[in-house]
């Protein structure tokens, strides 16, 4: 890409004229940066789903209470015995 640049001085009324090759990294920063906010936006995604999952776990367990010094926890998938501390 090239980019021209017109420079006037202002005292000796002398026109420069530039011709300044822009680097074709330009196109490639454009497309880091979409590729960026494309990642960005399947994070908050990864994020959210990860969020309702972890509702849905929450929901899914049922704590039983303590039984003769256990504490039982009950999950559609596997059942937790956790010994209280007396034992």
């Amino acid at each position: 890409m090239l980019l021209l640049l017109l420079y006037l001085m202002r005292d000796t009324c002398i026109t420069y004229l530039m011709v300044v090759r822009l680097p074709s990294d330009v196109q490639s920063f454009e497309e880091k940066i979409k590729y960026q906010n494309d990642y960005m936006e399947s994070i908050k995604k990864m994020e959210e789903s990860w969020s309702k999952n972890k509702k849905n776990l929450a929901e899914e367990r049922l704590a039983l209470g303590v039984e003769n010094g256990l504490d039982i926890t009950v999950n559609r998938r596997r059942c937790t015995l956790l010994c209280c501390s007396e034992c």
